[in-house]
């Protein structure tokens, strides 16, 4: 990618991520504000507004930038490297501006007024119980977006589920600013809260004292859900599951064509990086004259070939889409001579390989194409030297 499609990329990015933010941010700010006004004894208008801004969000901007439109949800995708650091600061960057610029036309909209829109815990918690309570609410809506965005779709599905996924977590924010709305307002996001606070005045007290409840507490709800779920997962992984298809048999030993050496690339969800490994296993096999089997499988299959991993292998003259995304009980009942793991570790201990390795790639699927393409170098090149090792290890 030319250095000014590089910049169009991320200038891109920025704008939707700060368009998304907006209208999110904007929602929440208008719908407390006019609550507040009406002196109505009911969350409902508030937790309806941040719900619904979610919602619009999503459906907008979605496709662009992820519709992260909340910090938290930018730093849990970071730690689980689905996103390059400097993808995740231009998140951040435009989350910032969004949700200062809706600050901004809220106050320029309602005047005055907009000070309503401010979050507080004075009437009801210590900043004890209300650190719990924005950490709590967190804990929640990351788990839902994980849950959502951790399933696997065709293409031929991803307006109707992005779809789903956007009215879900509309209706999951709904609800929780709905039962946080008395006591903290309910932010589960730093950004909404900051930008009404700095920018509206007489807010000083408010500042310093209760501000870095709504700034820290929901990082901490969204790293314990992320951690737990990743943990969960890791668990469940851990027992037998068939996932091969019908279609998709485990070949025998005895069907399989005469090697010399085989070798078996394993990721989580064999869509990306493992695909692409035996791929290179494949091509470089071919150059250097090996008779070599080369597999790949995944601890928790997506069903699909990711579209960007073969579009990165067609450049280099390789087709793709004749693959097909395996789980391990595909594989043949053979002792490998090299097993090479990456992302899921000790969840496959059952491979048997004389040689195995574990390369701690970061999955791609979420990077642009100049990241993506770095990535599949990487292992390009690790696999020319893993298939190295192997002749001269095991000749």
């Amino acid at each position: 990618m030319h250095l000014c499609d590089e910049v169009s990329s991320k200038l891109q990015i920025f704008v939707a991520e700060a368009l998304g933010t907006l209208i999110a941010v904007a929602f929440a700010l208008i719908g407390a504000e006019v609550a507040n006004n009406l002196n109505l004894n009911s969350p409902m208008l508030p937790a309806i507004a941040s719900g619904g801004g979610v919602f619009v969000g999503i459906m907008l901007v979605g496709r662009y930038s992820g519709a992260h439109m909340n910090p938290v949800v930018t730093l849990v995708f970071l730690t689980r490297k689905e996103l390059s650091i400097n993808k995740a600061a231009t998140l951040w960057t435009s989350q910032l501006f969004g949700a200062a610029c809706a600050a901004i036309t809220v106050y320029a909209i309602l005047g005055e007024e907009a000070k309503g829109a401010v979050h507080n815990f004075d009437n009801h918690l210590n900043w004890t119980q209300a650190f719990f309570m924005e950490a709590a609410l967190t804990f929640v809506l990351v788990w839902a977006i994980l849950e959502r965005t951790q399933r696997k779709i065709e293409a031929r599905r991803a307006y109707e589920e992005g779809f789903i996924t956007a009215l879900v977590l509309g209706i999951t924010v709904t609800l929780l600013v709905a039962m946080g709305a008395w006591y903290t307002g309910g932010s589960m996001n730093p950004v909404r809260s900051m930008a009404p606070a700095l920018f509206y005045s007489n807010s000083g007290h408010y500042v310093s004292e209760q501000l870095w409840v709504y700034f820290t507490a929901p990082f901490v709800g969204g790293l314990l859900a992320n951690w737990l779920h990743q943990w969960l997962n890791q668990s469940t992984s851990k027992t037998p599951i068939k996932m091969t298809e019908p279609h998709q048999p485990a070949p025998s030993p005895k069907s399989l064509p005469p090697f010399k050496h085989s070798v078996v690339f394993v990721c989580v969800e064999n869509s990306n990086r493992s695909q692409m490994a035996q791929a290179f296993a494949r091509m470089y096999a071919s150059e250097m004259g090996l008779e070599l089997l080369a597999f790949s499988a995944g601890s928790r299959p997506s069903g699909v070939v990711n579209p960007k991993a073969i579009a990165a292998m067609a450049e280099l003259q390789y087709v793709l889409q004749k693959h097909q995304s395996k789980g391990l009980d595909a594989l043949p009942d053979i002792e490998f001579d090299a097993v090479v793991t990456m992302g899921c570790g000790d969840e496959c201990p059952f491979v048997r390989g004389r040689i195995r390795e574990d390369w701690p790639l970061p999955d791609p699927k979420h990077m642009e194409p100049k990241e993506f393409n770095e990535v599949r170098d990487e292992i390009g090149r690790r696999v020319k030297e893993l298939l190295v090792r192997v002749v001269a290890t095991l000749p």
